[in-house]
C-alpha cells in the first residue's frame, strides 16, 4: 500500500508539472502572436493551429480569450515590477552615499523611476507591445478578468508612488497626491512614446524617447523641484546608470509561470 501511495504521488506530481509546462507554452505562444500580429489576431483557434493541438485543450487552461489576456498582462506586469525592484535595490545604497542630501537622493530616485518607465520597451518589447495593444483595443477585457490583473498593476504603480511620496516628504517635491502623480506620469510618458510610431515622418519632431525623457524632468519641475537640485539629481542619475542597467533583465514566461 505504501509503495502504491508513493507511485500515485509521483504520478500526480508529474501530471501537475506537465500541466504547468503546457500552460507556460500556451502563454509564450499567445505573447508571440500578440507581439507579432496584434491582440485582434490572437484567437484560441490561432493558438491551436500554431501549437498543433485541439482548441478544446486550450480552453481547459483558459476559459476565454479575456482570461488568457488577463494572465498575459499579469505576468508582464510582474516581470517589469521585479525589474524595477532590482533597479531600486542597486541604486538606493548608492544614492544614500553619493547624494548631497536626502532630498537630492529622493529626487534622483524619482527621476530614475520615470526613466525606467520610458525605457522598459528596450528590454521587454513583447510586454510593451501587449500594453500598447490592450490600451488601444476597442473591446475592453471583461470586468472580472481585468480585476485579476489589478493587484499586479497596483504593485508597480505603488512602488513608483512611494518614491514620489518620499521625495515630497523630504521637500524635494511640493506636497501632492503621489498616486495621482504616478498615474499622470505613466499616462503622459506612454502617450509621448506613441510618437515613435510616426517618427519616420520626422525623426527629430517625433522623437518619442527623447521627448519622454525631457518630459520626465518637466514633470518634476511642475511638481515643485528646485531647478538647481534637479540639475544635480540629473547628474547623479546619469552617473548611477554607468554602474549598471536602467532596466535589469528578468526571466520571462517559463515552466514555472
Amino acid at each position: 500500500v505504501q509503495t502504491l501511495n508513493v507511485v500515485q504521488v509521483a504520478a500526480t506530481g508529474r501530471r501537475e508539472r506537465n500541466r504547468v509546462a503546457r500552460r507556460a507554452q500556451y502563454l509564450r505562444t499567445a505573447m508571440r502572436i500578440v507581439s507579432e500580429d496584434g491582440v485582434e489576431r490572437l484567437t484560441m483557434q490561432r493558438m491551436a493551429d500554431d501549437l498543433d493541438c485541439a482548441v478544446g485543450t486550450i480552453y481547459t487552461y483558459f476559459s476565454s480569450k479575456d482570461a488568457l489576456l488577463a494572465d498575459l498582462q499579469r505576468l508582464a506586469l510582474d516581470r517589469i515590477t521585479e525589474s524595477y525592484r532590482r533597479l531600486r535595490a542597486r541604486i538606493e545604497p548608492e544614492l544614500a552615499v553619493r547624494a548631497e542630501d536626502e532630498a537630492e537622493a529622493a529626487l534622483a530616485d524619482v527621476l530614475l523611476g520615470l526613466r525606467f518607465w520610458v525605457s522598459t520597451s528596450d528590454v521587454f518589447p513583447d510586454e510593451s507591445n501587449l500594453f500598447r495593444a490592450l490600451t488601444t483595443r476597442s473591446t475592453r477585457l471583461a470586468a472580472d478578468e481585468a480585476a485579476r490583473m489589478l493587484p499586479s498593476a497596483w504593485q508597480l504603480f505603488a512602488l513608483g508612488a512611494s518614491s514620489i511620496s518620499r521625495a515630497q516628504d523630504t521637500g524635494a517635491l511640493s506636497p501632492g497626491d503621489a498616486g495621482q502623480r504616478m498615474v499622470t506620469a505613466a499616462s503622459a510618458l506612454g502617450g509621448v512614446l506613441l510618437l515613435e510610431g510616426i517618427a519616420h515622418f520626422d525623426p527629430e519632431l517625433f522623437a518619442g524617447r527623447a521627448l519622454a525623457l525631457r518630459l520626465a524632468e518637466d514633470l518634476l519641475r511642475g511638481w515643485g523641484a528646485d531647478p538647481d537640485r534637479l540639475a544635480s539629481a540629473v547628474v547623479l542619475a546619469d552617473a548611477l546608470l554607468l554602474d549598471g542597467p536602467l532596466v535589469p533583465d528578468v526571466p520571462g514566461i517559463d515552466d514555472g509561470a
